[in-house]
């Protein structure tokens, strides 16, 4: 089925149920039946459809949502005329962009939680269509999302990893990631070198005590690297 006829589709559904009762919304779990579609796929539809004004759309529990003819939809319906673009690639484009930048962070060895905020901005859409991406990839369990009082944190699952790494044709056996190694020198002291995916030091750290602290020692750098300046005293 092409998105045109995905399109048309959704408003021949709607329409069914306009003319038994014009304020009837129709749930997306109804238009997931009817299409065979998951959820994830139908959204970008409806949210086309609701931009164009053929259809008036309310926000339901989760990623789910209400869907009800316009004026404008019963006409073009009538008229046969419903020209759309092709949002569903579109979609999928902006679900990879996600999960790729949620992965990039891994890679990178950053284990926290990335600002929504943060990650909206990098997507370069709409908060409310970037909101609801990742409420799908969520609900898929490909990534998780901590909210806090004032701001949601996100994290990519193994799942979304391995969707990844299979996007890309690669697998964890063949990646190489930067990272720290812990060890013990001459003197059975801790400590911890920063290793580049090719294998090269590029950090070594001063003699920790204790295991314990020369992993606090690690996670100082991870934190305080994001934000450091460059001085140059040369």
């Amino acid at each position: 089925m092409s998105s045109q006829d995905v399109y048309v589709k959704i408003l021949s559904i709607l329409n069914e149920y306009y003319d038994k009762d014009a304020l009837h919304f129709v749930p997306s779990s109804e238009l997931c039946v009817r299409l065979g579609m998951p959820l994830d796929e139908i959204h970008p539809f409806a949210t086309e459809l609701e931009r164009k004004g053929y259809v008036q759309k309310e926000e339901g529990t989760g990623p789910s949502f209400l869907l009800k003819l316009c004026k404008k939809g019963i006409n073009a319906i009538n008229g046969g005329d419903v020209e759309m673009s092709n949002e569903r690639e579109l979609y999928r484009f902006f679900n990879q962009k996600a999960l790729d930048i949620l992965h990039e962070e891994y890679v990178l060895g950053n284990l926290h939680f990335v600002p929504e905020e943060k990650l909206i901005s990098m997507m370069g859409i709409s908060s409310s269509d970037a909101s609801f991406i990742l409420e799908g990839l969520k609900y898929n369990g490909f990534l998780i999302k901590l909210k806090g009082p004032y701001l949601s944190k996100l994290q990519i699952t193994d799942l979304g990893i391995k969707h990844v790494e299979q996007k890309h044709g690669v697998g964890k056996d063949r990646v190489k990631y930067p990272k720290f190694e812990v060890y013990r020198d001459s003197k059975d002291k801790f400590r911890f070198r920063l290793k580049a995916p090719n294998g090269e030091i590029i950090a070594s750290s001063q003699a920790y005590a204790s295991k314990a602290s020369c992993l606090k020692g690690i996670d100082s750098i991870k934190r305080n690297a994001i934000i450091a300046k460059v001085s140059e005293l040369t």
